[in-house]
């Protein structure tokens, strides 16, 4: 569920999964011109603290976002 939308700067929304009992997490995205000429984005996922293996799910969240912004910066980045 969408819970902020800024356009162009902001968007949050919650994030659930079946094995979480209903509990839900934060994510928000924020973009942001980094004075070059680019833009900067920060990706925040909050809330693990709610699950019964909340450290668990953090870390793999944790890759599973590194993963996913290093491939979104490798797509964007290059060469048209």
């Amino acid at each position: 569920t969408i819970v902020e939308w800024l356009p162009p700067l902001r968007m949050a929304y919650t994030w659930t999964e079946r094995g979480w009992g209903g509990a839900q997490t934060l994510v928000r995205v924020e973009l942001a011109a980094d004075g070059r000429g680019g833009t900067f984005m920060r990706l925040e996922h909050h809330g693990f603290e709610r699950l019964p293996d909340g450290a668990e799910q953090r870390q793999g969240y944790q890759r599973g976002w590194g993963d996913l912004m290093a491939k979104a910066r490798n797509f964007l980045e290059k060469p048209a």
